[in-house]
């Protein structure tokens, strides 16, 4: 009996870790946010991390309402790069531009709020261990609600 036990408990929490991996985006079809084939395992949800971190795929776009993640992590090793231009993205947890050490120069992280809203319910770091970039023009709006911003 104590071994079934296991064996369930074992099993829940395995398909808890695939149910809420992180997805990577890869722009494999499209640049468009909402499209499941550019990422690696689906769009990003509340209790999903979106990671951007190769520079030779196009950039990402949010163009409708409704995008969320858990966190963003754009430039997370090798460069990335998200452009808002309608809508909005909510990340629930911390959003960081400039992951890793390794993000300078053309490998920076790259946020751009042309448009829409980001919305980031806790921290967002800009540079934080390696160069990012965000740039906020036009119509583009950015809200940091409960937390701090963290610039380099």
């Amino acid at each position: 009996m104590k071994t079934r036990i296991v064996l369930c408990v074992t099993i829940c929490l395995c398909l808890a870790g695939v149910l809420s991996a992180d997805t990577r985006w890869t722009g494999a079809v499209d640049n468009l946010w909402s499209n499941p084939a550019n990422w690696t395992n689906g769009v990003p949800n509340a209790d999903q991390k979106a990671q951007f971190v190769t520079t030779g795929v196009p950039e990402c776009t949010v163009d409708s309402a409704g995008a969320e993640a858990k966190q963003i992590a754009v430039g997370d090793n090798s460069g990335g790069s998200l452009k808002i231009v309608a809508g909005d993205l909510t990340v629930i947890d911390w959003s960081i531009i400039g992951y890793a050490e390794a993000n300078t120069g053309d490998q920076a992280g790259r946020l751009e709020v042309t448009g829409g809203v980001l919305n980031c319910q806790a921290r967002l770091y800009i540079g934080f261990m390696g160069e990012g970039h965000m740039i906020v023009d036009d119509d583009g709006v950015v809200n940091v609600y409960n937390q701090i911003v963290g610039i380099g």
